[in-house]
């Protein structure tokens, strides 16, 4: 019996040093990439967007704003959670210290309790604050 929980010890032992290694080195590749990021980021500063130019951003005048402040959103990176938005404040997004995008429209006094869960499309990517899914909710209820 003993031979058994000392080899389940040995194992388990292993298994963790293992994790603690691959998060190590996860960690210095996630750091080499936001130094290289920094390089690649001041080489695309210089470059016009390209988003700008495609048909549905024709006729919207906050396009150009909205893109170069989506550019220039500083990021953070937290083991387990992954990239995390920081606080900003600009004319077309505003994320709060929580890295959560605000929405505008009707307070939440006046909004039925809905949630929304998902990726870029309900974060609003390529939207300004007043045209993501929940603001358009918040309007669509008031």
């Amino acid at each position: 019996m003993k031979k058994v929980l000392k080899t389940i010890t040995i194992n388990l032992l292993v298994v963790v040093a293992l994790l603690m290694v691959i998060d190590f080195f996860s960690m210095i590749i996630v750091d080499t990439i936001t130094a290289t990021s920094r390089t690649r980021s001041n080489l695309e500063s210089s470059t016009p967007d390209q988003n700008v130019n495609l048909r549905n951003y024709k006729n919207t005048p906050w396009a150009k704003t909205h893109f170069q402040e989506f550019k220039s959103l500083p990021t953070n990176y937290k083991s387990y959670y992954g990239w995390r938005r920081k606080a900003y404040k600009g004319e077309t997004i505003n994320i709060d210290s929580f890295g959560i995008r605000k929405t505008t429209g009707a307070s939440i006094k006046d909004a039925p309790l809905a949630i929304f869960l998902g990726g870029s499309t309900i974060w609003g990517t390529g939207e300004n604050d007043e045209g993501k899914i929940p603001a358009i909710f918040k309007k669509k209820n008031r």
